[in-house]
Order: C-alpha cells, then sequence, then structure tokens
C-alpha cells in the first residue's frame, strides 16, 4: 500500500489544527493525551490514529468530522488491501484517560430557551481557551442556571469523558459544603467510600487525581462565595468548570467574570410567544410587550406570567398586562405553583447581615434606580467607607449589581420594587421619612454645592465694575470641571429629588436650585431639564404663597421655553413674573423684563424688546446686579443688530463688555465678544469682527464651554466669508455643526449645516466641503 491515504489524512488534521490555532501540546491536552510526539507521527502521515483517537479528533474539530471519518476510512479501506496491519499500529500505546464512569449529570436544557446570543458568544469564545473557569453572575431571576446549562449542553460533544453538576444552594441559609459537593461527585465518578467526613482537602486531591487527563464540564451552580467554589475546581487543564452565583465572586483568580443582565424587551416577548403560542403575541403585541416590559426582562418572572396565560387560554394578554401594570400588587401576580418572584429574592435578603438589609429595603428611596456610596452613607447615616462594605454585601448577594461607572450600582426594577415592600414593612412612617430627608439633604445640598463652582464664576462681585479683570485660576477651574462631571453624572437623580422634595414640601432644598442650576443646563445645553426643575419649583412656590420664589420659578421657565424655541409660552411666564415680582419688590423683575425683550425679540418686536431690556438694564443697575445689568445691554445689542442699528448694538456691547470683565466673567465676556464681532462685521469692520471671535473662542475654550466655541465659530465663519476665506468658513462651519451636533442642539447643528450648504452652493463646491 502507498501512504497516500495516510498522508491525506494527516494533511488533514494537520490542517484542522493550524486553522484552530493550536500547537502540538495543547492539541495534546485537548485529546485527551499525556504526551504529543504520536501526533506528529500522524500528521505526516507515518502512522494511522487508532479509532478511539480519531473520535476525539471529531469532538475537538467537530465541523471536520465528517471529512476526517472518511480520510481514515480510505486509509483503514486500503490497509485492509494488503498492507500488514502492523504497519499502521503505533509504536507505542495511546495513552488513554483512567478508566471509570462516565457521568452525565447536567440537568435538562430547556426547550423554549430564547435570546443571549451574545452571552453565549463570549461564553463560548472563553471556554475554547485553557484552563477555562467561567463565573456567570447577576441578580435572582436573572437566568444564570438557564443560561449555564444551556452553553452546557452546547459544549457538552467537546468533553466527551462526562459531566458533573451540583447546586451548591448559595442563598440558602445553610449552602453546601464543598466536602458534601466532592463526595457526590466522587460517588458518581466510581469512589464507592467518597463522603464528607473526609475533609476537604483529602477529597479536593482525590477530585483532581481522577480529573486529570480527563476532557469533561464541570457546572457548579448557585454559589455562594468563593470559598466554596475554590476546592471544586481541578488542577487539570481539560477541564471546563461553568460556575454561576448571584455573587460576582472577584475573588475568584484565572477566570472570566461574566455578568449577566436581563432580556432585552424583544427576546422577553420571544420567550413568552414560546410558551403562550406565536398567535396569541401576534393578535396583541402590543399588550406582549407591555408584559414583558413589567417582567423588567427577568426569564423568571416572564416564565411564570406565560404559564399563568397558558393555563387561561380564555384570557386576553390586555388583562394581564393590566394587572402588571398595578406596581402595588406586581409581586403577588408574578407566582405561579412552586415557583415566585418574591420568594426568590427572599432567599438573598434572609442572608444579608442587618445593616445591609437596612440599606437594601432604603434603596426604594432612591429616586433613580441607580445608588453611589455617598447616597448609600446618606441613607445609613453613616461614613462613606462603611456604606461601601455594606453596599459590597448587597452586591455579593446579587441584590444590585455594578453600575455605569465605578462606586455607582444599580437595582432591577423588580427589586426596587420588592425593596419598598420590605421598608413598609420593617420600618416606621417617621423612619422612612427621616431617611429620604437625610438622603435629599445631601442630594440637593450637593447640587446646589456644585452648580454654585459654575454661577459664582459669573456672578460674583457685588461692587460697582472697578475695570479690573480677574485672572484665571486653574484650581478654581478644576473645581468647575469636576462639578460639572457630578451634575452631568446625576442628572436624572436631581430632578427626581427635586420631585421628591417638592412633595414633602421642602422649599429649602428645591428653591436654591433655581438661581444655580441654569449655569448648568445653559453649559450643556439641558433646557427640558429646566423646564420640569422651573415647572416643579413653582408648583410648590404657588402652594406656599411665595412670591420671590414664584418669581424665580417664572422666570426660569421663561428662559426654558425661549431657549426650547417657544417665544409666546416664554412672553407668557416673563409676564407674569414681572407682575409677581413688582409686588414683592425684588430683583426678579429686572430678570423678568429681560427674558421679556429676548422672547418679543424672537418674535419679531425690536422696538418693543428694545424698549423693555432698556427698562431691564436700568432696574438693575437700581438693585445693584451688575451681572443683569450687563446680560441685559448684551441682549440689548442682539436686538439692535436685528432692528438695524448696529453702531447702536457696538455701544451696548461696549457697555457689557467692560462690566463682564470687570466682574471676571469669563464666559459672559465671550459671548459679549461674539455679539460685539457680529455688530462689526454689520458695520463692515470685519478684521476687528475675526478679532473679537478668535477672543472669544479662547474663553470658551478656558471655561471648557462647548457650546459657546461653536456658537462663535459660527459667526466666525460668517466674518472670514466675507473676505473670501471661503475654505476657513467651510471648515469652520462644520466644526461648529459637529459640536452642537454633539450637545443635541439640532436647531444650531441645522443652522450651521445651512450656511455650510449655502457656501456650497455659492462656489459651486457641490459636496466638496470641507475639505
Amino acid at each position: 500500500m502507498t501512504e497516500a491515504p495516510y498522508a491525506e489524512l494527516g494533511t488533514a488534521l494537520r490542517r484542522c489544527r493550524r486553522l484552530a490555532g493550536l500547537s502540538l501540546r495543547v492539541l495534546a491536552r485537548r485529546l485527551g493525551l499525556r504526551a504529543h510526539s504520536a501526533l506528529s507521527d500522524y500528521e505526516h502521515g507515518r502512522r494511522l490514529p487508532p479509532e478511539d483517537l480519531l473520535y476525539r479528533y471529531e469532538r475537538v474539530f467537530p465541523e471536520h468530522a465528517a471529512t476526517l471519518r472518511r480520510k481514515w476510512q480510505e486509509a483503514l479501506a486500503a490497509r485492509a488491501d494488503g498492507e500488514s496491519a502492523t504497519d499502521a499500529a503505533p509504536a507505542g500505546p495511546v495513552e488513554s484517560p483512567p478508566a471509570g464512569p462516565r457521568p452525565a449529570q447536567l440537568p435538562a436544557d430547556l426547550a423554549d430557551f430564547v435570546g443571549r446570543a451574545d452571552d453565549l458568544a463570549v461564553l463560548s469564545a472563553a471556554a475554547a481557551r485553557t484552563p477555562a473557569v467561567l463565573v456567570v453572575s447577576g441578580p435572582p431571576g436573572v437566568g444564570k442556571t438557564s443560561l449555564a446549562v444551556h452553553l452546557a449542553h452546547l459544549l457538552a460533544p467537546g468533553f466527551p469523558d462526562g459531566q458533573l453538576f451540583v447546586d451548591l444552594r448559595g442563598a440558602d441559609e445553610r449552602p453546601v459544603a464543598p466536602a458534601v459537593a466532592l463526595g457526590q461527585w466522587l460517588r458518581a465518578l466510581g469512589v464507592a467510600d467518597a463522603v464528607a467526613r473526609n475533609g476537604d482537602a483529602e477529597l479536593a486531591g482525590w477530585y483532581r487525581s481522577l480529573l486529570a487527563g480527563r476532557r469533561m464540564l464541570v457546572l457548579v451552580d448557585n454559589a455562594a462565595t468563593e470559598a466554596q467554589v475554590r476546592p471544586l475546581l481541578p488542577g487539570s487543564a481539560e477541564v471546563l468548570v461553568i460556575v454561576t452565583s448571584r455573587n460576582p465572586l472577584m475573588g475568584l483568580d484565572g477566570t472570566l467574570h461574566h455578568p449577566v443582565g436581563p432580556l432585552s424587551e424583544q427576546d422577553a416577548t420571544a420567550l413568552l410567544g414560546e410558551i403562550v403560542g406565536a398567535a396569541r403575541i401576534a393578535a396583541e403585541p402590543a399588550a406582549a410587550t407591555e408584559i414583558a416590559r413589567h417582567c423588567a426582562g427577568l426569564p423568571l418572572a416572564t416564565r411564570i406570567t406565560g404559564r399563568r396565560l397558558a393555563a387561561w387560554s380564555g384570557w386576553r394578554l390586555r388583562d394581564c398586562a393590566e394587572a402588571l401594570a398595578d406596581r402595588h400588587q406586581r409581586l403577588d401576580w408574578l407566582a405561579g405553583g412552586d415557583r415566585a418572584v418574591r420568594s426568590t429574592f427572599d432567599m438573598s435578603y434572609r442572608i444579608l447581615p442587618a445593616d445591609a438589609r437596612r440599606l437594601f429595603r432604603r434603596l426604594a428611596l432612591l429616586p433613580v434606580p441607580e445608588c453611589t456610596i455617598p447616597a448609600a452613607a446618606a441613607l445609613t447615616r453613616t461614613v462613606p467607607s462603611v456604606a461601601e462594605r455594606l453596599l459590597h454585601s448587597v452586591e455579593q448577594a446579587g441584590m444590585v449589581q455594578p453600575g455605569t461607572a465605578p462606586g455607582r450600582y444599580r437595582i432591577h426594577d423588580l427589586l426596587a420594587l420588592y425593596a419598598r415592600e420590605r421598608l413598609i414593612a420593617e420600618e416606621g412612617p417617621d423612619q422612612r421619612r427621616g431617611a429620604e430627608e437625610d438622603l435629599l439633604g445631601w442630594l440637593l445640598g450637593t447640587t446646589a454645592e456644585m452648580a454654585a463652582r459654575l454661577a459664582l464664576d459669573e456672578t460674583d462681585g457685588g461692587a460697582p465694575p472697578n475695570g479690573r479683570r480677574r485672572t484665571v485660576n486653574h484650581a478654581n477651574h478644576a473645581s468647575q470641571q469636576q462639578a460639572i462631571q457630578w451634575l452631568e453624572a446625576e442628572r436624572a437623580a436631581i430632578l427626581g429629588g427635586v420631585r421628591r422634595a417638592a412633595a414633602l414640601n421642602r422649599a429649602d432644598l428645591v428653591h436654591p436650585l433655581v438661581s444655580l442650576l441654569p449655569w448648568f443646563y445653559d453649559l450643556r445645553c439641558h433646557w427640558r431639564d429646566l423646564r420640569e426643575l422651573a415647572r416643579t419649583a413653582l408648583g410648590l412656590a404657588r402652594r406656599q404663597g411665595a412670591a420671590v420664589p414664584t418669581a424665580a420659578a417664572l422666570n426660569a421657565l421663561a428662559l426654558a421655553w425661549y431657549q426650547l424655541r417657544r417665544p409666546a409660552a416664554a412672553l407668557r411666564c416673563a409676564g407674569e413674573a414681572v407682575r409677581v415680582a413688582r409686588g414683592a419688590g425684588t430683583v426678579e423683575e429686572a430678570w423678568a423684563l429681560d427674558r421679556m425683550g429676548m422672547a418679543l425679540s424672537e418674535l419679531g418686536r425690536y422696538a418693543r424688546a428694545a424698549t423693555v431690556l432698556r427698562r431691564a438694564v436700568a432696574l438693575a443697575h437700581e438693585y445693584g446686579d451688575w451681572w443683569e445689568e450687563a446680560a441685559a445691554l448684551n441682549h440689548l445689542g442682539h436686538v439692535l443688530i436685528r432692528a438695524d442699528g448696529s453702531a447702536q448694538a457696538l455701544r451696548e456691547y461696549g457697555r457689557a463688555l467692560r462690566i463682564f470683565q470687570a466682574l471676571g466673567s469669563t464666559g459672559s465676556e465671550a459671548m459679549t465678544r461674539v455679539g460685539l464681532g457680529r455688530a462689526l462685521t454689520h458695520t463692515g469692520r470685519t478684521v476687528d469682527a475675526i478679532d473679537q471671535h478668535h477672543a472669544a473662542i479662547r474663553l470658551f475654550t478656558e471655561v471648557d464651554d462647548g457650546w459657546g466655541a461653536a456658537y462663535a465659530r459660527h459667526e466666525l465663519a460668517i466674518a472670514v466669508r466675507g473676505i473670501g476665506r471661503l475654505h476657513d468658513a467651510a471648515n469652520l462651519l462644520d466644526q461648529a455643526a459637529a459640536a452642537f451636533g454633539a450637545l443635541g442642539d439640532r436647531r444650531h447643528e441645522a443652522a450651521s449645516r445651512r450656511a455650510l450648504d449655502d457656501l456650497a452652493a455659492l462656489t459651486g463646491a457641490g459636496g466638496g466641503w470641507p475639505g
């Protein structure tokens, strides 16, 4: 016989290994061999592998199994035609794993398993590496076990020597001891006298010895701690271990830690359809989506709901959705047979220490489903280090998960409902009110402190302007950046906290924010946030009959409406603010007149706007509010440009600029320079206008005002276009549009894009700007 059939098989074996990126040594481990020297002979066609080894090759390379089997059979047939059987016999025996039972302990896979494609891809890729220990973690009911069992069944063909399984009952008050689990496994592997009294160390050594050289899969479900898992980890690189736990088990080294989140709304709806039938989902798709949303992506909740619906075939999905919509009864409804979402949560809650249980139930008081360490400290009246320890305990029980950034933890929607149940059951109204007020005091007090860092840069300086400009304080700049980052991270929590404080009539926490937060909202263009803050504060002020806070809230609301392109609504709010403020004798009247002038200008009523703004300037001067005086002068300049009074505008901008420089209000000075530059362009002094815009860009950059810098670039583009620098104009407009777009300001982004298109049409550049 020729060596061709052997050679063809050898080439196929070598190609499989190289495509998988495996060395001979690693492949030997995958095949369950202690040495790899014989593999080289097989790949070079010098010997024919025995059938039991071919079977292992097929398990390692299932996608090539048919080709390998065909070529092996061809070689076997050639040997039978005349070659001595000894030619194909290996020079030495192929080492096999130790003899013994091949346990197959995996629980049944779920027939209706859906989704999790991304999770399965990550975990399958990690399972291909050796050694592989995969930790699948997540909150109770999120489907960790279902995912792990499904994954194990997918991977089982690659582990022909068997599969072991144990439920460590980590959420029970008395979890399964490692020695008990090891004893069960050893008996399954044929060791009759393996019992718990042998001790962890002896049993673990025995277990590792039996698994050495075997290709096995071990599934450890519902682990409590790292200490419970470590004795169950084999020493063999050929064994894949999958662990599920509510605890992330970050103390286990050399493992892939994979957190599992809720199902997507689409996958949860698909799971519901697998249970109740596609026809019912198709008949009421909106109700099916609503049910999935109420189950919050928890497979446990979705399965319970689906089985109840399947049992009640005459019940509409809409009826089910309406029942689940009641937050106070939802957990009652999510129970069926011996399974209930609440009892699953109970298991984790009971094992928490008393102080961690108190923190967990008080998480229901959070205005958003995310908790920081300082918030936890406020809820429990502890120092941050203690609060961090308590949060870690709650995380280990699977009741919170890592949030959007380090030091932040999120709580699942259904767990938040459960926390509220425990809070009402275990703490009285006075305790609940006290804890919530502690939280709101910290949240809104810190908000005021952070917002003040931005407002003070613009409004400090109570003395009349003296012509001296303050120098830049870099330490203060860093403090402002920290404030901006904090306010951005807590945006949703702030508004939620304002709503709760208003409901509790805590005006002392709400009203200061009306004058402080607009500086931050202006910097980041969060005008809808300002509208909500103003509306909430206005309702509280009116309930309390407080005139000055009412005027301030109306002014804030007028500004929000103006920026949201609703000038008529802004005018109504500003008009009411004028009446209220005038009756109270407060500087808020000057601010209200300023807002009124801005709205009138937007409505095209320039003469009336100029009259109102001049009154705002005079009134602000009477009250000694130098910043508002300059702001009204600045707005007056805008109106005068629109009314073809650019020469007059230059004078008003100059007055505003001197005041802002004296106050050291860098951002406001920059905005005034943009207006001044526009007025200079209108009067034909383009070179001077360009200088003003460049100065504005430098100042906006200094205070990290991205919107202002974009606005200045847009106006600079208009100026340089007037002197023929078309390419520069195009680049500036493109930069401005991109910056506006990143900030979500679609109105100004569109304006810059239109100007860019106009420039392209003018020059015939088509789609070539910029370039």
